[in-house]
């Protein structure tokens, strides 16, 4: 007798659930209906219902950004072939010339000297599209150069300029986990070519470049901080852009 008042009471508080639930769709839908037609009615437009389990949109179509980053072991490897130096405050030639072995070789040597290097880091230039809400592909640029001379011991006249730079073109892929309104967290991975330039000499290597974890703070305007590796550099911080075409 139990059992039959157990199950009939089950039957009942789910028959009532299942009420309730019809109760507040068809609540929804006569509330939709009734404010429709008022919009009709008195500002002659239409509404749309929206759909609350709709999938994520894409909330910006296009990107640009612009960044800085100190070098890394890669493009530092790339623009100087010397990693054991301190790249900020130097006192030491990379490009010394060859020991003398003459008294002659000596005099000349001694007329004149290597001056200070100056070593501009990576400067990097990217446009990016969204195709998925958490997908971005896009195209990545960066530049760097070496600059130092020597000079003449009596009047300090630069006599021998020595400069290289580097340029990349990467086809770069950003994939965000975690989206936010105001702050989104990614990581990313490029791929493609850098090139050397030194005096007329030069050479084209294939190069990657790779976020392992970055942060984008902000809506259209926004900032970013990335850490990571590659022709990039370790560290990148910068500006960017978001838009929309329509």
């Amino acid at each position: 007798m139990r059992g039959i008042y157990n199950i009939t009471a089950t039957v009942a508080l789910l028959f009532a659930s299942f009420v309730a639930y019809a109760q507040s769709e068809v609540d929804e839908q006569q509330i939709y209906e009734k404010v429709a037609a008022y919009t009709a009615e008195q500002y002659d437009a239409e509404i749309t219902k929206i759909d609350a389990k709709q999938p994520e949109q894409i909330r910006w179509q296009h990107g640009l950004r612009v960044g800085y980053g100190p070098h890394g072991i890669i493009s530092l490897l790339m623009l100087t072939g010397d990693i054991s130096r301190d790249i900020y405050m130097s006192d030491y030639m990379i490009f010394k010339e060859s020991r003398s072995h003459s008294l002659s070789d000596e005099i000349r040597s001694a007329r004149s000297y290597w001056g200070k290097e100056i070593l501009v880091a990576n400067i990097s230039a990217e446009y990016f599209r969204t195709v998925k809400p958490w997908l971005t592909l896009g195209g990545k640029s960066s530049f760097a150069s070496y600059h130092a001379g020597k000079y003449d011991i009596v009047s300090h006249e630069k006599i021998l300029p020595y400069n290289i730079y580097t340029v990349s073109l990467l086809f770069n892929v950003r994939f965000e986990w975690l989206r936010r309104d105001f702050i989104q967290l990614y990581s990313g991975v490029g791929a493609g070519l850098a090139a050397r330039f030194e005096y007329n000499n030069g050479i084209i290597v294939p190069m990657v470049d790779y976020t392992g974890f970055g942060m984008s703070i902000g809506r259209a305007f926004h900032g970013y901080i990335e850490f990571g590796g590659g022709i990039s550099g370790w560290m990148r911080v910068g500006l960017g852009y978001r838009f929309n075409t329509k």
